[in-house]
């Protein structure tokens, strides 16, 4: 049986990353390959919280330790070699117990982090414009560009719309790149005018809430991570209330309203007492 060509082999890459971005699927964590980046990240938070004694057993970091060595051995994004034998010995002198040794190579894993996030997709075009793509690596190729770009918060909507209509064109490598660049933007600001039936005629909008309505719409703008990714700013004809949501893609920022809706109309609810705690 004749070998497949690189131009083949990446055309199955592409019909992969098709197939893992369709929104139909039902997701299953099992299926999926974690993130280069997201290993590193979990890596270091396991190792925290072992030393703070957050977690009380050793498990859980030697675990995610074995995850990160295997992933980073393996995975192209890291780039050249020397980087990655430096990052695989600081991963693995990362132990449970908390002495400056660990706590130096976690910091180090850190540095390294930051650096393979910034090249992680430019590494994987070089790496299929070079043709080292193999049967072996098709499947790992799909997998790790799509979930380093779903860990980055782009929709699975979006990105299965990005990959049929520019992957013909630009081939993966060209997709790799064009992300690589479209990542050197910030993520941008939505802004939805969302209806409410919980207005009424008044003046102020802290009036037109509900008592119930008006205290989870507060607690969800004070605990959330980034003000600006949840920021109550206007009522318009006092029926509708603005919010601005910062995401990386419309499909995205749509998703986050919508969990950030029924989070308020679960804590209104549970509030008034409509719900069961």
């Amino acid at each position: 049986m004749a070998e497949a060509t690189q131009q083949q082999l990446q055309a199955r890459v592409l019909a992969r990353m098709e197939e893992l971005t369709d929104p139909s699927s039902r997701w299953q964590r099992a299926l999926w390959t974690v993130a280069c980046v997201t290993t590193l990240d979990e890596l270091v938070e396991a190792a925290r919280n072992t030393w703070s004694g957050t977690l009380s057993t050793e498990h859980a970091l030697n675990d995610v330790r074995s995850d990160a060595v295997r992933v980073v051995s393996s995975d192209p994004g890291i780039g050249k070699d020397t980087l990655r034998s430096q990052v695989l010995v600081d991963i693995k002198k990362i132990k449970a117990e908390d002495t400056a040794e660990s706590r130096n190579a976690c910091g180090r894993v850190e540095q390294w982090r930051t650096r393979i996030d910034r090249d992680y997709l430019r590494n994987w075009a070089v790496f299929l414009e070079d043709g080292r793509l193999t049967e072996a690596t098709v499947e790992l190729a799909a997998r790790s560009i799509v979930t380093h770009l779903r860990s980055l918060g782009y929709s699975r909507t979006h990105l299965r719309g990005w990959i049929v209509d520019r992957g013909d064109s630009l081939g993966v490598a060209g997709l790799a790149r064009e992300a690589a660049r479209n990542l050197r933007h910030p993520p941008r600001t939505y802004s939805f005018v969302v209806a409410s039936t919980h207005l009424g005629r008044a003046a102020r909008w802290e009036d037109a809430l509900s008592a119930a309505l008006y205290s989870a719409v507060q607690a969800d703008f004070e605990g959330a991570e980034n003000a600006r990714e949840f920021d109550l700013t206007t009522i318009i004809d006092t029926r509708t209330v603005t919010l601005d949501i910062v995401a990386a893609d419309p499909s995205a920022a749509l998703n986050s309203l919508q969990l950030r809706i029924d989070r308020m109309m679960t804590r209104a609810a549970l509030a008034a007492g409509a719900l069961d705690p």
